[in-house]
């Protein structure tokens, strides 16, 4: 009894230790956090200040982009890589001493994962793009690595980028792909959404379906949308208009505005459900009014062509110009034309020929095709 009374008391004692030291580095990962949080802020406030201090001395705006020229990437505004890059080595030396604990509890090691996982989808975003940060690279890489062999999918989502990019890894498009798809099987909708894309671009509309099939149950909105056109052109799947329109209704009534306008459009033509143009109409002005510029334009169409509406060029004019004001380039170019041709409007070519520029610029492709 005696003998079993001691090995119980070391036995606490032992766990009692292991509680700890899984404390201390909570403590540790928790002030990490914490800290990278607050440098990250200043960064940013301080980037705010010397531009507004730039504006305040009268400093010349940069010019805006030449015509359909490429934009290369800016180095991120955290310049203090130096601290960031010994704090990826902190996580890093937390992540090792975390594979040491015996008996780990199982909260306290999804903590740990899921803050590295984090860290190292936030790093590689803002920072794949910029050039030198070879040992950021390699400090990210190791934390994705970690998260990945720990299953957190949003680190085998982050590491299938890495290996792409060749970001603190080797480039391997084949080890990209593999991670992608079980990003996608342990329930990352976002790598569904990713592999589903590709899976549309190597010709295989079948599977592409069945993952935005996935993310639809999963709750995905926007999926639930993706879903509705597949049906809608029966790619992928045999045509079903009205599921199409059910899908399309489901995820305009989460909030989806593209889903909305395609549910309006179903009621303006009779697609998959009873030819309505005023419930049609009524659905796109709600849109409109909640500030989807892209529902402005199609109701500017509709009320400039007519084709179910009465036409109403004074409308039409009014939708276009507010989604033209608020940089919309659709409604640019829709602009550019009613003042093309005259409809609606004093003929202008000049200042139709400036919008078309503008809306071209911005990387509109129907006022590219316009401008040559």
């Amino acid at each position: 009894t005696k003998r079993h009374t001691q090995g119980a008391t070391k036995r606490d004692v032992d766990m009692s230790r292991v509680r700890c030291k899984q404390e201390d580095l909570l403590d540790k990962l928790e002030a990490l956090v914490d800290y990278r949080r607050r440098v990250w802020a200043e960064e940013v406030r301080q980037q705010q200040r010397e531009q507004c201090a730039s504006e305040d001395d009268g400093a010349v705006p940069a010019p805006p982009p030449q015509k359909r020229q490429r934009q290369v990437p800016q180095p991120h505004p955290h310049r203090n890589t130096a601290a960031l890059v010994q704090h990826l080595r902190e996580l890093n030396s937390l992540t090792q001493q975390l594979s040491s604990v015996d008996d780990l509890e199982r909260r306290f090691e999804n903590v740990v994962v899921n803050f590295a996982s984090r860290m190292g989808c936030e790093c590689l975003r803002l920072f794949s793009s910029v050039v030198g940060c070879n040992e950021i690279a390699q400090q990210v890489a190791a934390l994705l690595q970690f998260g990945s062999g720990a299953g957190d999918s949003s680190a085998m989502l982050g590491l299938s980028h890495a290996h792409e990019l060749s970001f603190g890894v080797q480039k391997d498009l084949q080890r990209a792909v593999t991670l992608l798809r079980l990003a996608a099987e342990t329930g990352n909708v976002d790598a569904m959404h990713e592999l589903a894309h590709r899976a549309y671009g190597w010709g295989d509309p079948a599977e592409a379906c069945a993952l935005y099939q996935r993310a639809t149950d999963a709750g995905d909105v926007y999926a639930t949308y993706l879903l509705g056109r597949f049906y809608e052109h029966g790619n992928g799947v045999p045509q079903d208009t009205g599921r199409a329109v059910a899908l399309h209704r489901r995820a305009a009534d989460a909030g989806n505005d593209e889903a909305t306008v395609r549910l309006a459009t179903c009621y303006m033509e009779g697609n998959g459900v009873a030819k309505c143009p005023a419930m049609a109409v009524s659905l796109l002005t709600r849109a409109a009014d909640a500030g989807h510029l892209g529902s402005a334009v199609t109701l500017g169409w509709w009320f400039a062509k007519g084709g179910g509406v009465p036409i109403d060029l004074h409308r039409a004019w009014a939708l276009f110009q507010h989604a033209a004001d608020k940089g919309n380039t659709d409604g640019m170019h829709a602009l550019a034309s009613l003042l093309w041709a005259g409809e609606g409007c004093l003929q202008d070519k000049e200042r139709a020929v400036s919008l078309f520029q503008q809306a071209a610029d911005a990387g509109n492709f129907s006022a590219i095709f316009f401008c040559g």
